[in-house]
């Protein structure tokens, strides 16, 4: 299985330049994906993070395409809190959800896991 999370954006050097999850951005980062891992499809396609400058159903929506397209199979969630579970994301089914567990984040299910739950069973 192949799963994929796309967005951070880095320099030649490795640096860090940012976060992008435009539509646009999406698409590419998938093309990029292809041509290092050297096939045509992936299972699990995720944006690493939220970019707090794009609405997460505009991303989600460019996702469900490429799964409409054949070219992934299923949509991935990676460090979100309760406010992906509405709008347009709702239609589009979420397989796999990845939170943060650790010592310095405790509890995130009591937050995460009921709107998701609720969200799935629709």
């Amino acid at each position: 299985m192949l799963s994929v999370k796309f967005g951070a954006q880095r320099g030649p050097a490795g640096d860090f330049l940012g976060f992008d999850a435009r539509p646009a951005a999406v698409k590419t980062a998938l093309a990029h994906a292809w041509t290092r891992l050297g096939t045509d499809h992936l299972d699990v396609y995720r944006p690493a993070r939220l970019d707090p400058a794009v609405p997460i159903e505009d991303t989600i929506g460019a996702i469900a395409e490429l799964v409409a397209g054949g070219y992934v199979r299923h949509i991935g969630l990676s460090e979100v809190a309760r406010r992906p579970f509405g709008g347009r994301t709702r239609c589009t089914r979420s397989v796999d959800l990845q939170i943060e567990y650790s010592l310095l984040s405790r509890r995130p299910e009591e937050e995460i896991l009921p709107p998701a739950a609720s969200w799935a069973s629709r």
